[in-house]
């Protein structure tokens, strides 16, 4: 079970290093960018967060 979560973790956290700009300016456009335009972006992004926020509560 935690193999697979990590293999979710990685496999969606390298989709959105492809859309990653290290320009302030920009990076809350890119998350919108993500979230409207991408196919499945939205999904990328809940899984990625949901993911990290499990591994925090487990960390803690």
């Amino acid at each position: 079970m935690a193999a697979a979560k990590l293999l979710k973790q990685l496999l969606s956290g390298i989709f959105l290093a492809i859309h990653y700009t290290s320009c302030i300016e920009y990076s809350f456009d890119v998350v919108i960018h993500i979230m409207r335009n991408v196919n499945y972006g939205w999904v990328l992004r809940l899984t990625m967060k949901s993911i990290v926020a499990m591994a925090n509560r487990a960390y803690l």
